[in-house]
């Protein structure tokens, strides 16, 4: 039960991460070097919709991470 545990605090981690970014406009996220290429295609506030739909999906991968680990 280990790995999985992890795997799902990770993800819920990562999620929560991204979709707080997104909801706050962090300026520190949207600089990093990895988040400019999607800057570029889709605008600041296409960003902000990728990266809390990508939040939003890791959370719900955590979510189910832990229901099937726990019930």
């Amino acid at each position: 039960m280990g790995a999985p545990l992890f795997t799902a605090l990770l993800f819920a981690a990562a999620g929560a991460v991204s979709l707080l970014a997104a909801l706050a406009g962090w300026p520190w996220f949207f600089r990093a070097a990895q988040s400019a290429w999607l800057l570029r295609r889709l605008g600041m506030r296409g960003a902000r919709l990728a990266y809390g739909a990508a939040g939003l999906l890791l959370l719900a991968m955590a979510a189910w991470l832990l229901a099937s680990l726990f019930f």
